[in-house]
């Protein structure tokens, strides 16, 4: 090891291996080229996992955590080639191998990610001895494993949903084509198009959408942007279709010239043509701080529009619209508002537990009247004088690891504002509970922050405890606030050798080995109750 490595730290290492890494890549070189070239061999490497599983009587669809890793995976290229390529340039011819070591670095991506933005928030631990460097995630992989068994909850059911129409016969239709004579080349029926459009129309539709659909997301509703999301999912899923049977580059991942692309979404949303360039405007990624590919996937490149199947997955739907707006504060006021809207369902589900009274936005005033705050969720047993507050937050779903520590800060901003209320009303503020309620001192209070679906599992956390909607609904029905209160605090955890492991994930990465903790899920899972999901109207 050179005197340079062994004067920098662990952390200042990892920071410039993520530097020098992807942006040392050859492929670079063949500057318009780049990106097409290494997401062609992303979906040649993907399809032909595929057909050997296939081969083996498995499945033809991918499986959520498959989807999931090869989004991960287009992500990553998408980032660097905004970052370090250069769609305008001409360069030599593409190198396979230019390819496969691009897609090679990003499929280790992962491991250097959790160290670079889990050092950020404070979330993990790096060292470094003779083996390389060693990423720990400061935290309980219990907790870790419950918000993932529940999570199970949603992916699960969707993987039994039934969509019509079916797509079989313009499947079956494809297959005729490629094994025919001159079957190498294809023109896609429009009736085909048309058919996965449809279907996938119908799937966004019959999604338990959370949000309000008529929620304008800054110049285009959530419904209106649901159409035509569906139509570019039922596109780009065509094209992977096809790709498995004609093996086209073309078909890989399409590029659309923007005039292009603007027809195809009008033609099949004729009401919607004059929302279309918003759609387009807060779904494209140019590189852009703020924006991920991820929740904008529509990826623009030059003087072309690129569409991925990779980062069309199944199931995310709802968070990549709301992501995708939220990227710009400036239009998504009206978003924020409908998200705090929903922390109502907190009310409504501790509202069925015998002997509770439940109120919400309980205001704190000084003497004069002034307001200090609010208490977002109130239940008392007032028999057993017990009470429950819950500071409501509701962010949006996490996509990826630096969405995950925005809830860590969404949790944070809670307790502070759980501890700044706690002195107030210990320094004589009013709690202006409801008529007939008794006075906040003759009540003995329990604290805690809620969230929709994330559960904190930081090893470091300080101030009042946290929990998750999600796992709320699990643990009901009680029989009083103090059962409830009982078994949320003594829910029984997952256990390690049982319904997980854990594990050490390891990439090299220009000589350095870098470690980092992962949690393997094992089968059979401890399962919830499968009725109570997002398809059920749940959390």
């Amino acid at each position: 090891m050179s005197s340079r490595y062994r004067e920098e730290n662990p952390y200042d290492r990892l920071r410039r291996l993520a530097s020098e890494a992807p942006q040392e890549l050859r492929i670079w070189k063949s500057g318009a080229a780049a990106l097409p070239a290494v997401l062609l061999e992303a979906s040649v490497q993907r399809a032909t996992n595929l057909i050997r599983r296939t081969s083996r009587g498995g499945s033809f669809r991918d499986g959520s955590s498959v989807e999931s890793e090869w989004a991960s995976v287009a992500g990553t290229l998408a980032t660097w080639a905004q970052q370090y390529g250069d769609p305008r340039a001409h360069g030599p011819a593409v190198e396979k191998t230019d390819a496969v070591e691009a897609v090679e670095l990003a499929k280790k991506w992962r491991t250097l990610d959790i160290g670079i933005n889990g050092a950020r928030s404070g979330g993990v631990s790096i060292t470094e001895n003779k083996r390389g460097i060693w990423i720990s995630p400061i935290s309980d992989p219990r907790i870790e494993a419950l918000d993932a068994i529940l999570e199970t909850i949603d992916t699960g059911s969707q993987a039994e949903q039934v969509v019509t129409p079916s797509l079989d016969p313009a499947f079956e239709h494809l297959k005729n084509l490629a094994s025919s004579p001159g079957g190498a080349k294809i023109t896609v029926p429009r009736w085909i198009t048309a058919l996965y459009v449809k279907h996938h129309k119908n799937y966004m539709t019959s999604r338990p959408w959370e949000t309000p659909l008529d929620t304008n997301l800054g110049g285009i509703s959530l419904r209106d942007a649901t159409q035509l999301m569906a139509t570019l999912k039922g596109m780009s899923h065509l094209s992977r279709d096809v790709f498995m049977l004609f093996p086209s580059p073309v078909m890989a991942n399409p590029m659309f010239e923007p005039d292009d692309l603007r027809r195809d979404l009008a033609r099949f949303n004729p009401s919607l043509a004059d929302k279309i360039d918003v759609f387009l405007d807060m779904f494209t990624y140019k590189g852009e701080r703020g924006k991920s590919p991820l929740a904008s996937p529509v990826i623009s490149w030059g003087e072309f529009l690129l569409l991925s199947p990779h980062l069309m997955h199944d199931t995310l739907e709802e968070r990549v619209i709301l992501r995708a707006a939220a990227s710009d504060p400036s239009n998504s006021g009206e978003l924020g508002r409908a998200l705090g809207d929903l922390c109502a369902r907190w009310a409504s589900r501790l509202e069925t537990i015998s002997g509770t009274r439940v109120a919400t936005e309980v205001k704190v005033t000084t003497e004069n009247g002034r307001k200090l705050g609010d208490l977002d969720i109130v239940a008392l047993d007032e028999a057993n004088r017990l009470g429950l507050i819950v500071e409501a937050k509701w962010p949006i779903d996490a996509r990826t690891l630096p969405d995950a520590w925005k809830q860590e800060e969404a949790i944070d901003k809670g307790r502070h504002q759980i501890e700044r209320l706690r002195r107030e009303i210990a320094n004589g503020a009013i709690v202006k509970f409801p008529q007939n309620w008794p006075g906040f001192e003759e009540i003995q209070w329990h604290w805690i922050v809620g969230t929709p679906r994330f559960l904190d599992s930081r090893l470091n956390q300080q101030g009042a405890p946290s929990t998750s909607l999600r796992l709320v609904e699990q643990v009901l029905p009680a029989e009083s606030l103090s059962d409830f209160l009982e078994r949320l605090d003594q829910y029984t955890l997952p256990r390690q050798g049982r319904e997980f492991n854990l594990t050490w994930t390891r990439a090299k990465i220009k000589g350095a080995v870098v470690n980092a903790r992962a949690l393997v899920m094992l089968v059979p899972q401890t399962s919830p109750t499968p009725e109570r999901g997002r398809h059920n109207g749940w959390t």
